[in-house]
């Protein structure tokens, strides 16, 4: 059942207005334990709550799970460590669960899920491979919406023929939204931003040493970049790009 099946049902006359009201409420949130969910984050924005399982108790996300599973046919848990992991896979015995142990992000899927992808093409580039494990997570999201999502690891700055094999293949494949990962100085979607006519979305990573180790050089040098078509989002921020990168190929690619 959706909001409109309650409208119709109102006008209708088969449900009064207080009855109309509480199944409404329904669709705005939903509590079990300490945890409340906002289940119609997906009707309003056409993205579904994530679960942020870092430093979360594991009952806790187990609700969260079991909230989001209510209503939708697919549930993502970011930075869910493999102790937590295994405490979940235990408890949802009914669902078809996958894990990723490079970026720690579960994905739990109802038997009935069905992929509905947009058209779009997304390019994911790391720097280096130390930055793979923030890239992950974008991809395990855009691969459940995107039909085309194309993943270049490890062409960093410091072998610049990589990067220029890589910008060579972004062009021949059209690519809407190119995803950079970037630790140290930062300096990849800059150079990626002056060769390339597409989005460039940023991620700085906490990877380096000193300043660099947190992503606090990597995330000044993008938020200066003089290339115009670069957007930056926090550090280490993979779900962010993958979110935005989402909206935008949404709104290209319109039903």
């Amino acid at each position: 059942m959706e909001i409109k099946d309650v409208l119709k049902m109102y006008k209708k006359g088969e449900i009064n207005e207080e009855e109309a009201e509480k199944l409404i409420k329904i669709f705005s949130y939903s509590k079990l334990g300490d945890v409340i969910i906002d289940i119609s984050r997906r009707k309003r924005i056409k993205i579904p709550e994530i679960i942020y399982g870092y430093k979360k108790r594991k009952e806790d996300i187990l609700n969260s799970i079991l909230n989001i599973m209510k209503f939708e046919n697919i549930c993502f848990v970011s930075r869910i460590n493999p102790k937590k992991y295994l405490f979940i896979k235990k408890n949802l015995t009914k669902y078809i669960l996958e894990y990723n142990k490079k970026c720690y992000m579960l994905k739990v899927k109802s038997e009935n899920y069905r992929k509905n992808l947009i058209n779009g093409k997304v390019a994911i580039v790391t720097a280096g491979a130390s930055d793979i494990r923030y890239a992950e997570e974008t991809y395990e999201i855009l691969v459940e919406f995107c039909k085309n999502v194309y993943r270049y690891y490890d062409i960093g700055v410091s072998g610049i023929h990589r990067t220029l094999d890589t910008v060579k293949d972004i062009i021949e494949k059209d690519i809407d939204v190119v995803i950079v990962f970037a630790g140290f100085e930062g300096a990849l979607p800059s150079i990626l931003g002056g060769l390339l006519d597409t989005i460039i979305i940023a991620v700085p990573t906490s990877t380096g040493y000193g300043l660099g180790g947190k992503g606090l050089a990597a995330l000044l040098s993008m938020l200066n970049s003089c290339s115009p078509n670069i957007a930056v989002v926090n550090i280490n921020s993979g779900v962010r790009a993958a979110l935005l990168t989402y909206i935008v190929l949404k709104r290209i690619y319109k039903d």
